[in-house]
């Protein structure tokens, strides 16, 4: 649906999120869940996702990471399904990396708390991987504040993926 503009936390924007909920419950024949308990995880994600842009935030100024050395947050990458594990082949998706230079061909996925090879750990690092094939020039990063498992650091090795661990 992707109606939803990027102010997340604001009435106007829980208001359109939940519309788009009760709407994609509706299409796929499911209960919506009553507007209280739907606004507590709402309110949860939101609190979450407003952490983690802080700490990209603070992650990329540490860095030197501005628009002016070429630096863009959020940049979306399209994949085919067919080119990905686990999708089928008319299936498309989105990876969304939390900052990328288009002059230098290099993204970040940044990481804040503890980090384990959960399963959307798991997806985000196949369709980095898959990008890189794709896009030979293309450098993918990840970049954890705190800490990540040893699986997960070796599911990042085995597809090549470099990481740093610690600011």
């Amino acid at each position: 649906m992707k109606t939803t503009p990027d102010f997340g936390g604001t009435p106007e924007h829980k208001n359109l999120r939940r519309a788009d909920y009760v709407q994609w419950k509706a299409l796929n024949n499911e209960k919506a869940l009553p507007e209280d308990q739907w606004s507590k995880k709402y309110d949860v994600a939101v609190n979450q996702a407003n952490k983690s842009h802080q700490a990209v935030e603070v992650f990329a100024n540490n860095n030197g990471f501005t628009k002016a050395n070429g630096w863009t947050k959020e940049h979306t990458f399209t994949l085919k399904g067919k080119d990905v594990k686990g999708m089928d082949a008319d299936q498309v998706t989105d990876r969304r990396l939390d900052l990328y230079n288009e002059k230098t061909n290099t993204g970040y996925e940044h990481k804040r708390g503890d980090q384990y090879l959960t399963a959307e750990n798991k997806s985000e690092i196949l369709r980095d991987a898959q990008l890189m094939k794709d896009n030979k020039d293309l450098n993918i990063k990840w970049q954890f504040d705190k800490h990540a498992s040893k699986p997960l650091q070796d599911f990042l090795r085995q597809h090549n993926i470099q990481f740093n661990i610690g600011m």
